[in-house]
């Protein structure tokens, strides 16, 4: 049965050596502008304390995620392979506590996927998140949507 654990900087290497899930892929490069391992060493270092992994049965890291606290509000993210699919469900039933706590602490916590990622939206969802306007990050990314839980707005939405 899959486990979640605090997140290592190992997990990151064993994650991206997996087939990662094109929607979330791709929502990522378009958010962030940068490769998924550079972005994914970077938030590891801005949260301390809120960066996650789920191993499969054998170990293995297939999802990695986190809460990057800024002042006011936070941002919620998830990178997982396609394995790890079947157990996103799951895992988004076992960790709305620990969400709830990350609101309490900083505010609005706010997410982003593109609008074809289904899984990612249910699980935000799952999670009590609220589905805002969609954008689109330049005109050739892909159609995008900003998720919030917890009262307002906390970014000005790309033009």
């Amino acid at each position: 049965m899959p486990r979640i654990v605090d997140a290592q900087p190992t997990h990151i290497a064993q994650l991206l050596a997996k087939p990662l899930r094109q929607p979330n892929a791709k929502g990522w490069i378009s958010s962030t502008g940068q490769s998924i391992g550079d972005s994914l060493q970077q938030l590891s270092a801005l949260s301390p304390g809120y960066f996650r992994a789920l191993l499969n049965d054998s170990g293995g890291c297939i999802c990695l995620w986190g809460i990057t606290p800024f002042s006011g509000w936070a941002t919620i993210w998830l990178i997982a392979a396609e394995e790890a699919e079947p157990s996103l469900k799951t895992f988004a039933d076992e960790w709305p506590e620990e969400v709830d706590l990350m609101q309490e602490l900083h505010g609005t916590l706010l997410a982003c996927t593109t609008i074809s990622d289904r899984v990612s939206i249910e699980w935000l969802e799952a999670m009590g998140f609220e589905r805002q306007e969609d954008f689109s990050f330049t005109d050739k990314a892909e159609p995008s949507a900003f998720h919030t839980k917890g009262g307002g707005a906390c970014v000005s939405l790309p033009q």
